[in-house]
């Protein structure tokens, strides 16, 4: 009872009466409010140390056990916010000894013991601040290499994208030659290696740039159907390579949330699903899951074990056996989709059975409930705008590049106009297509710029780069002009040609 506890401890538990809502109050604001505040953590580290001084005040005996919790308090804030703060904590438990020894009796004191106390409250906060120099240092030098090899591969991954782009153009353009059937097989051949190695690099740009940490989510209205029908043209083919099927289920859906982020995502469920399902079905679709929707992607590809579901997402992890088949990919995929989730506040979820395949679910994508204009639709099947008599002013610095683009530009009934850099001289014409960088500090965004202000019209425009499409939209600020990655499958640009002529010109 309360009768019957030593002076002491009724002194004791009635301080902490008044100390316990003082701490719940700082926690309830933590929560409440997260973040780095400096009065906030000093007002916590000067409660804890009035609190042990009063405690060893009021009763001695507790001064060795209490010390220890004095020390633990000051590394423990210097472990996690950094140096100044230990050193804040240090002085802090300096005064905290020096104000105890010289309040308490001296027989309970000697000049040894506070000698003794407040050396160990300096000598071991310094040994803690070397350690926190070495563990500071080498994540200074981690952080270097990582920059360095995330430079390192968005510079690789760029300065092949031109070339595997010009191959790609000139592919197509051979297979419109008039080959005979061995002819062609070997040129789908060579098509397929190449969108294999396309594919590759589109993974180490996009490892690259979140590793850069430059990637932010534009969240705009983003019509699930649209998206899907875009995302099953691009993959048609690699579903025929593998004797696959790729279908979609209608939606009516709308999202709000960041339309590219959400694009590379569902393409690398999709393409993953693709490439597990040789054979045999990969259906995308959605449905509402509460307030919010969930995007899917069913396999009937091989089915994943349990016991590599905590793997799943780690960078460069395969699930392969003894004896296994190689198979393209470096696994990237899903700790690109994993990391992508993340900034855009989703949540990725996994289902599978050995045998019977997988479902990949991409959840929390807040409905859109406004009204949009009218969706132009991607579809592959149906070309609703000729491009015959279409004038394409086309600019890029790679003459090679600029030669299969303008061929195949032609071959689909373009008239083409064809320049290495912005033309000083601007004929009339019905749509731009340039590359992003043209050499001279000049960029396709400066290119539109020029070319609407001399004909004094908003020209439709498609910029094709090898960087990051976030970093160009942020740069070029126009969401009417539409930005299309190298290597570019030429039925991809077709198909968008079309969809912005049936946009501007109705049929």
């Amino acid at each position: 009872s309360p009768s019957s506890l030593a002076p002491w401890a009724k002194t004791i538990l009635i301080y902490y009466a008044f100390y316990t809502p003082a701490a719940l109050a700082l926690v309830w604001w933590v929560q409440k409010v997260p973040g780095h505040f400096p009065i906030r953590r000093l007002m916590s580290i000067t409660l804890d140390y009035v609190s042990l001084g009063f405690s060893i005040i009021v009763q001695p005996m507790a001064m060795m056990p209490l010390h220890t919790v004095i020390l633990w308090i000051t590394v423990g804030n210097g472990l996690r916010f950094g140096k100044t703060y230990l050193w804040i904590a240090t002085g802090y438990a300096v005064v905290t000894i020096s104000v105890v020894c010289s309040l308490i009796p001296a027989s309970d004191n000697s000049p040894y013991m506070l000698a003794m106390l407040l050396l160990s409250a300096v000598a071991i906060p310094q040994y803690a601040s070397s350690l926190l120099e070495r563990i500071e240092q080498a994540r200074r030098e981690a952080d270097e290499a990582n920059f360095a090899k995330s430079r390192f591969l968005a510079q690789a991954s760029h300065d092949l994208r031109q070339p595997l782009h010009a191959i790609s153009l000139f592919t197509t353009s051979l297979q419109e030659t008039g080959l005979n059937k061995p002819q062609r097989q070997i040129v789908e051949r060579i098509d397929r290696a190449l969108q294999s190695v396309a594919r590759l690099f589109r993974s180490l740009l996009d490892l690259s740039t979140l590793d850069s940490g430059t990637m932010a989510p534009k969240p705009e209205p983003v019509a699930l159907d649209e998206l899907f029908q875009e995302i099953v043209q691009q993959n048609v083919q690699l579903a025929e390579w593998g004797n696959s099927e790729l279908r979609m289920v209608n939606t009516r859906h709308v999202v709000l949330t960041d339309r590219i982020l959400l694009l590379t995502m569902i393409q690398n469920l999709v393409s993953n699903a693709l490439k597990f399902s040789a054979g045999r079905g990969v259906i995308l679709g959605c449905r509402p899951r509460g307030s919010a929707i969930s995007i899917e992607v069913w396999d009937q590809g091989y089915g994943i074990a349990e016991e590599h579901f905590p793997y799943l997402f780690d960078e460069f992890f395969q699930i392969k056996e003894r004896g296994d088949r190689d198979r393209q990919g470096v696994g990237l995929g899903l700790s690109i989709v994993a990391r992508m989730a993340a900034l855009l506040n989703l949540k990725i979820e996994v289902a599978s059975r050995v045998g019977k395949g997988s479902r990949f679910s991409i959840s929390g994508l807040p409905v859109y409930t406004h009204a949009l204009p009218q969706i132009v639709s991607l579809s592959p099947t149906v070309d609703r705008s000729p491009l015959r008599g279409w004038s394409i002013l086309l600019v890029e610095d790679d003459v090679d590049v600029l030669e299969a683009t303008a061929g195949l530009l032609s071959s689909w009934g373009c008239r083409v106009t064809a320049v290495t850099a912005i033309p000083e001289t601007i004929e009339p014409c019905d749509m731009i297509i340039t590359d992003f960088d043209l050499g001279g500090g000049a960029t396709g965004g400066d290119c539109i710029i020029v070319v609407r202000a001399a004909l004094g019209s908003a020209i439709p425009a498609i910029v094709i780069t090898g960087h990051d499409e976030n970093r160009i939209s942020v740069e070029i600020d126009d969401s009417d002009i539409l930005i299309l990655k190298k290597p570019l499958r030429p039925a991809e640009l077709r198909s968008t040609i079309s969809s912005v002529r049936a946009k501007f010109n109705p049929v």
